[in-house]
């Protein structure tokens, strides 16, 4: 049974990701954060530029729990097919800021194409959900820094986001599109997300925070979606 039949028939599934900052007090390894939306340097554990290691960062939440939790969530990614995660790493939790004006980027892009409405897993093939999927990945698996423009850059270049490293780069060293993203983030805490993940149905008539079950939010779904059901 496909996604769309599982909703609504005759009803199609648009998938969008929206920002919001998890944790503002981290560092970047290659920029400054807006001081708008994170906090001052001097109120965190943290130095300039240089991001804690995961191990450090998640160390600090799970304490003693760590190597439990880290192999109980790398057990649920592999059933999942998903790659193992890796939370213990030296690699670094840097801010998140410019993977987020990226992935915004993105999705100003898939507005420009419609959607294959014969396709019922359209909705999970946009530029925006793959360039997200890509980012977990490398984050979660590989322990790339997601506050190094390098890598950054590297990534936007593949995607087809830019022509080249260079002009990824420059856009990323710019300010283009902070200004949205400080928006939707304003949006977010209007909406009253508080943690990730939170879904969010037609602009805000019906949520759900954490993860919840598949079918819980199928639910909340197909509730969305009565009133357009013929």
């Amino acid at each position: 049974m496909t996604l769309n039949q599982q909703i609504a028939p005759h009803v199609q599934t648009v998938l969008k990701v929206e920002p919001y900052i998890l944790d503002p007090r981290l560092p970047a390894s290659s920029y400054d954060t807006p001081s708008k939306y994170h906090d001052a340097l001097d109120t965190t554990p943290y130095e300039k530029n240089a991001p804690p290691t995961k191990k450090f960062y998640h160390g600090s939440k799970f304490g003693g729990n760590l190597d439990a939790f880290d192999a109980k969530i790398s057990i649920a990614a592999q059933e999942l097919g998903m790659p193992k995660f890796d939370w213990t790493s030296e690699g670094k939790a840097g801010a998140t800021w410019n993977a987020h004006r990226l992935v915004l980027k993105a999705s100003q892009l898939d507005e420009r194409e419609s959607l294959d409405e014969k396709d019922p897993l359209a909705c999970v093939k946009t530029l925006q959900v793959r360039l997200m999927d890509r980012f977990y990945r490398d984050f979660h698996s590989s322990s790339k820094d997601m506050s190094d423009n390098t890598y950054l850059a590297g990534v936007a270049k593949e995607f087809g986001l830019f022509d080249s490293d260079e002009a990824a780069l420059k856009w990323l060293q710019g300010d283009d599109l902070e200004y949205e993203l400080g928006n939707k983030l304003q949006q977010a805490d209007m909406n009253g997300v508080q943690s990730i993940p939170s879904h969010i149905a037609n602009d805000g008539a019906d949520h759900m925070s954490e993860t919840g079950s598949h079918e819980s939010l199928l639910k909340m779904m197909q509730m969305a979606a009565a009133p357009y059901v013929r």
